[in-house]
């Protein structure tokens, strides 16, 4: 597992970091960086070899070979690269990047002291410090993880990334009021990026600013409004305040924008039914039903294995949203109890929300009853 988790921070590192190279356009390294960039990482690779049959010590070539072979999991041949990098150019803090890069899964204490030797041969390397910065943090050491982001936003200020990526590890351990400060920070400089809000979201809400955890929701949907995950948090956040009715159009929203299979279930007959369904990432069903002047709705929709995060909304007539219960339950199970829709047909929507989506659930189901009457 720590393996994997290195190899993909990996990929997520090369990915903050600028081409290393500078090349002219119309240049093969150009086009080769071009397609490291674009994430063509096969042709790369064939781009950069052909600059290395020319010119074995081109020392962009290999770091940017170096760069590509990681992308491809294929870290012998990119450590070999990155040393013969660092061999050609030692003072060359890119080459040391690279190969602290390349050791990144198998040697984690070689590969953070390719990267301080990165800043200590270019005190202003900004990005050096951020790689720091994100070794630390998945290695869980907080302490550490800030000294190098702090270093990275000191050389450039104004990067809303760095402020942004600084506020999440703040978040991640719990010092709510720094987080917020980071992230108010990061909107200052980009007021147009959807993640910032997204995130400070997060802060707000369990800070209890709940009329600024929905305007940070609101600025999410408007930015993005075909982000299923915007909706599902402005929906969450508003059915934790006891805002139901509204919440259910989000949760809605949220389930047809991620929707891949939908299953038309038979409508309930009689007063209750007990429905055996199995639910898998972007699954619905969808259950009518026909509820009395009178009468109350009550549903619970559990998880037996925990593996499922279930959510109900329930459609009026014209197929709108009404209700929604996400964990009203025990954990994260549905639990709609007395609910009054009124007399008509209405349908259940049967989904899942963010905490799980594959696996066994049990939905039981009152109509027209009040809860314990049957």
């Amino acid at each position: 597992m720590k393996r994997l988790l290195l190899l993909l921070l990996t990929l997520a590192m090369l990915a903050a970091l600028p081409v290393v190279a500078f090349a002219q356009d119309d240049d093969p390294l150009a086009d080769a960086e071009a397609l490291l960039e674009e994430g063509e990482f096969e042709d790369a690779v064939e781009a950069y070899t052909e600059i290395l049959d020319g010119d074995e010590e081109n020392v962009d070539a290999l770091i940017g070979r170096s760069e590509a072979y990681i992308a491809l999991g294929e870290e012998r041949r990119a450590l070999a690269d990155a040393r013969r990098a660092v061999t050609l150019a030692p003072d060359n803090p890119d080459a040391y990047i690279a190969r602290g890069a390349a050791l990144l899964a198998t040697d984690i204490d070689a590969a953070l002291e390719d990267f301080s030797e990165a800043t200590r041969l270019d005190p202003e390397y900004a990005e050096a410090y951020l790689v720091l910065a994100q070794v630390y943090s998945a290695l869980g050491q907080g302490s550490q993880a800030l000294a190098n982001y702090d270093a990275a936003i000191e050389i450039e200020p104004e990067n809303a990334d760095y402020v942004y990526a600084r506020g999440l590890l703040h978040y991640n351990m719990g010092n709510l009021e720094e987080a917020l400060a980071d992230y108010d920070a990061a909107i200052e400089i980009d007021p147009d990026n959807a993640d910032y809000y997204f995130s400070r979201a997060y802060v707000n809400f369990d800070l209890g600013n709940i009329d600024a955890t929905i305007a940070d929701d609101d600025r999410v949907i408007e930015l993005e409004p075909d982000f299923a995950s915007g909706y599902l948090n402005r929906g969450y956040h508003l059915w934790s305040d006891g805002e139901a009715e509204r919440a259910s159009e989000d949760y809605y929203q949220w389930l047809l924008l991620i929707e891949n299979s939908r299953f038309e279930l038979d409508p309930i007959e009689g007063n209750s039914e007990t429905l055996e369904l199995d639910m898998d990432e972007g699954w619905s069903y969808y259950v009518p039903f026909t509820a009395p002047a009178s009468g109350a709705v009550n549903v619970e929709v559990f998880s037996p294995g925990g593996l499922v995060d279930p959510v109900v909304v329930i459609l009026n007539d014209d197929g709108e949203p009404i209700f929604v219960d996400d964990d009203g339950g025990f954990g994260l199970a549905v639990n709609i109890e007395d609910y009054i829709v009124g007399e008509g047909d209405f349908t259940l929507v049967i989904g899942h929300a963010g905490g799980g989506s594959i696996g066994r659930i049990q939905a039981e189901i009152e109509i027209g009853v009040t809860f314990g009457d049957v």
